[in-house]
Formats: structure tokens, C-alpha cells, sequence
């Protein structure tokens, strides 16, 4: 039930910075002064995805899905690392392959290096994490998912 909140976040991306016009619609059709403001002061920042989230996630900002919904979520709770590499585009490209719903591609560092870790889905627990494996493409099992806690995506974002 956690991982629900994450799938409806990603398609509500109603706080553009005035650039793109696919998803402004639903909110406002025509308001590019409008969009922009809020843009400018971040408050829109806890309803967008990575589009407008990449900056505070990385210093380069590249990541792909709902970045935030890992940011607010408690630190208590878990999610399943599926993969990590240190080429983005291999990693999110594997994921869409894989037609993984749900998933959060991030930057964090390793080595003083950009490194991106590929997770899926919010957990209540660990053992329900454990769980959700079985619900993934058997490639995606092949690779030994593990649950992460999310208070480590956390420190890992900041």
C-alpha cells in the first residue's frame, strides 16, 4: 500500500517551469507566467518529479521518477534497491527495459565519483519489501534485490 503514493506522484507533474505543456493543463491551460512563479519559489517542489527535483537531489541533477516521494517519506520505512552503476543512461535504460513501474533512478557519490542507484517502491517494513521481489520481471530478481532502508536514500540525497 505505501508503494501506491509513489505511482500517483509521478504523473503529477503540475508545477513546470514554464517549459513544458503536457501535463500544465490539468491545472492551468495557458498560464506561463503563472507556473513560473511558483517555480521560482520551490514551493510546487513536493508535488514534482524529477524534473524539477534533480537539482536538490544532485549537484549535476540527474535522476529519473518521483525523487521526492523517497525525500518524504519516514526514514523508517524501506525500499527495494534493484541496481546501481556509474553510467546513468545503461541504468535507467535497463529499468525502462524491464517495464518497471515505480522506480526512482538517483545521484549520489561514490569515490568522489557520480554514482546512480536504480530503487523501487516504498515499504512499511523490511519484510514487506522482501515480499514485493517476487512481483518483479525475473531479470530483475536475477540481480538479488535487496531492501534499502530509506533512511540511507535519504542521507545519500542530501
Amino acid at each position: 500500500m505505501q508503494s501506491k503514493p509513489v505511482t500517483e506522484a509521478k504523473p503529477v507533474t503540475t508545477a513546470p517551469k514554464a517549459t513544458a505543456t503536457t501535463t500544465a493543463p490539468t491545472k492551468a491551460p495557458t498560464t506561463t507566467t503563472e507556473t513560473a512563479k511558483p517555480a521560482a519559489t520551490t514551493a510546487p517542489a513536493a508535488t514534482a518529479t524529477a524534473a524539477t527535483t534533480a537539482p536538490a537531489a544532485a549537484a549535476t541533477g540527474k535522476s529519473a521518477g518521483d525523487v521526492n516521494s523517497l525525500k518524504s517519506a519516514s526514514g523508517s520505512h524501506y525500499t527495494l534497491q534493484l541496481s546501481s552503476s556509474s553510467n546513468y543512461d545503461n541504468l535507467n535504460g535497463w529499468a525502462k527495459k524491464e517495464n518497471l513501474k515505480n522506480y526512482v533512478v538517483y545521484e549520489t557519490s561514490r569515490n568522489g565519483q557520480p554514482w546512480y542507484v536504480l530503487v523501487s517502491g516504498i515499504y512499511a517494513s523490511k519484510d514487506d519489501a522482501k515480499k514485493a521481489v517476487t512481483t518483479l520481471p525475473a531479470d530483475v530478481q536475477a540481480k538479488n534485490p535487496w531492501a534499502k532502508p530509506l533512511r540511507q536514500v535519504q542521507t545519500d540525497l542530501k
